[in-house]
């Protein structure tokens, strides 16, 4: 179960039409996961601005409107591969019975990357 900091907020996007509800419900599985593997638990602090973007992210994606990922982008996530891979596998998981633009989730997963590495930097 992921944190209930931000149940209540993904709640008011989508009464507010701003995501779908199928946009909520992988926002959730992403969340969950993503606290499961890292062992960490996301606090509005921590992760108010990530979880903002990943409902427009996940939003984004459904809608078939894929965000571009500029180079220098790549390069800076290039250290820290573990989240990245951590971010793709799940973004993969949440839309395989989607389908997707080219690189739509490779891109996004970069920008989550650097949400990640602010959260909880690697050693």
């Amino acid at each position: 179960m992921p944190s209930a900091y931000f149940f209540e907020r993904i709640q008011m996007l989508v009464e507010g039409k701003v995501i779908s509800k199928d946009s909520a419900e992988k926002v959730v599985f992403m969340i969950d996961a993503l606290e499961r593997n890292l062992h960490i638990i996301f606090y509005e602090d921590n992760a108010g601005s990530m979880v903002n973007h990943l409902c427009l992210a996940v939003q984004r994606i459904i809608n078939l409107n894929p965000v571009q990922a500029p180079v220098e982008l790549q390069n800076e996530i290039a250290a820290y591969r573990r989240y990245y891979n951590l971010s793709l596998e799940i973004l993969k998981q949440g839309f395989k019975d989607h389908t997707v633009k080219d690189n739509s989730l490779e891109n996004e997963a970069m920008f989550l990357t650097l949400y990640l590495a602010a959260i909880k930097p690697e050693n």
